[in-house]
């Protein structure tokens, strides 16, 4: 239950530092226009509060031991796809970078059912590149 509580308090953490650091200093805001370029950001940073203490609030007693060595080296390989991601990015673009991650997901989830894999590789990149390029006219690297 602790580790819950803890994990809770991280995306919390994480969440403020969000909203009161990092998107200040790195996204231009516009306030009272629609697409303004800090609301996705402060969204998210808001959904990690709220998830965070949901987990603190809902944490269950549990008999796990811990962090183990597999969990670990999932955890670094994790960080170096999203790592190698936002590299991708930059350098050719959201829609190619972005279906790599998302095959990366894929393969990490152990993912066999073909429409969720197509979904999941092909819609979601080129549907969020839509939302943000066509709808909200605000470019992605």
């Amino acid at each position: 239950m602790m580790q819950e509580r803890l994990i809770g308090g991280g995306a919390v953490a994480f969440g403020a530092l969000l909203l009161l650091v990092v998107i200040p200093a790195q996204v231009t805001s516009l306030p009272g226009i629609p697409t303004d370029p800090s609301l996705f950001p402060k969204l998210a940073a808001w959904i990690f509060i709220a998830l965070g203490l949901a987990q603190i609030a809902l944490a269950r007693e549990t008999s796990d031991a811990g962090i183990g060595v597999v969990e670990l080296g999932r955890l670094l390989m994790i960080l170096g796809i999203l790592t190698a991601a936002g590299y991708a990015m930059e350098r050719f673009g959201h829609i190619p970078a972005m279906t790599g991650l998302m095959i990366a997901s894929v393969l990490l989830m152990f993912e066999t059912r073909w429409y969720w894999i197509s979904v999941t590789v092909l819609l979601l990149p080129i549907g969020c590149w839509s939302l943000f390029e066509i709808v909200l006219e605000r470019p992605l690297p």
